[in-house]
């Protein structure tokens, strides 16, 4: 032996002495190191010749892969079922004398994965020595095979967490009912259309919990269908529509109420207003259009602002650039210039009135 890889490279010495321990070790077994190539040994049977290579590969180098590769070439006519005992039982003798081996494939005219659905000739269910290719010594023992494949796939699917059965997709419940019986389907397979049926049930009480409360009618405020369906599942009355409704304008102080009861708050008419009716009137926006100019003197897009009517005046006196469009609420401006989409070219800017007054008013 040579403490050195079949592509010249030299070996730490410690890797070499633990070759040179695996050597003796195959030595033992009947192995002999070829003459012409150091680290390679190998030993001839009946119809087939096992190699023990040490001297790595491309992609495993001895110093990273110190353990024995193990490859078999075929000189005879063998079948291939016994030349995949032979190799197993070889692969079982080395590992007992204390000989560390990995597979490699087996080298014939046809070449042969060690590790291909070919069999050793013993079955694997019975383990009967039928002394033939494949896995199985009947098709009774291939079909009790498929059975236990299919049950090893069905505990892999997620359980159901109201009934802990298995959620099983298709077509995998067919293949029960054809393989298992109508028995084990039906211990198996689950309807889970009223288990997906409380699940919304719970979701559907969890949301409905955590939902904010009308401070009018007291009842929780969801979304439109949340609202439907709880009717339907759950039998209960709960309002939509979250809105904040301003008790004062002024100081920016309001509650949380739904659509149906801030309409009647605002619609209250005077002298029965609602407890919960504003004690001062919104402060009415206009609209302001401003064009932009850069330093060019090219005009550029043109933005709109929401101006309150006690700085109306300001903004117009500040810019030269300001024009005063509508004099009417913001709100139905809002909506006229929506539709008429006046604004392609410049979003929404309503902090550009920062550029003309100091206090950065909305």
């Amino acid at each position: 032996m040579e403490p050195m890889d079949k592509f010249g490279n030299p070996m730490y010495w410690r890797v070499y002495r633990q070759m040179i321990s695996v050597g003796a070790a195959l030595l033992n077994c009947g192995y002999t190191e070829s003459r012409n190539k150091p680290n390679l040994f190998f030993r001839a049977t009946e119809g087939m010749v096992f190699f023990a290579d040490m001297r790595g590969t491309k992609s495993g180098s001895p110093w990273r892969y110190p353990v024995t590769l193990l490859y078999v070439k075929v000189t005879g006519s063998l079948p291939h079922w016994r030349i995949e005992r032979s190799f197993h039982e070889e692969i079982r003798k080395l590992r007992t004398k204390g000989c560390d081996v990995r597979q490699s494939t087996i080298i014939e005219p046809k070449v042969i994965d060690a590790r291909a659905v070919i069999g050793d000739g013993f079955c694997r269910i019975c383990g009967k020595d039928f002394q033939a290719d494949g896995l199985f010594c009947s098709p009774r023992c291939e079909l009790e095979s498929e059975k236990r494949k299919l049950l090893r796939l069905v505990d892999t699917f997620p359980p159901c967490p109201i009934c802990k059965k298995r959620q099983i997709p298709q077509p995998v419940p067919e293949k029960i009912r054809a393989l298992l019986g109508a028995d084990a389907a039906k211990t198996l397979i689950a309807d889970h259309s009223t288990c997906n049926l409380t699940m919304e049930k719970r979701e559907l009480a969890i949301a409905i919990s955590f939902a904010p409360t009308c401070e009018n009618c007291q009842e929780r405020i969801v979304s439109p269908y949340q609202k439907k369906r709880a009717n339907i599942l759950l039998g209960t009355t709960v309002a939509s529509g979250v809105t904040f409704h301003h008790t004062s304008y002024a100081n920016n102080e309001g509650v949380y109420v739904c659509s149906a009861c801030h309409a009647k708050i605002h619609r209250s008419k005077e002298g029965t207003h609602h407890a919960l009716y504003p004690v001062d009137r919104e402060t009415p926006l206009f609209g302001v259009f401003l064009t932009t100019t850069d330093a060019r003197g090219d005009h550029g897009g043109r933005c709109i602002l929401k101006v309150p009517r006690c700085r109306l005046d300001r903004v117009l006196r500040t810019s030269t650039n300001a024009q005063l469009s509508i004099s009417r609420p913001w709100k139905r401006f809002e909506s006229q210039y929506k539709r008429k989409k006046y604004c392609r070219d410049r979003p929404w800017d309503p902090y550009a009135a920062a550029r003309f007054d100091g206090d950065g008013f909305p």
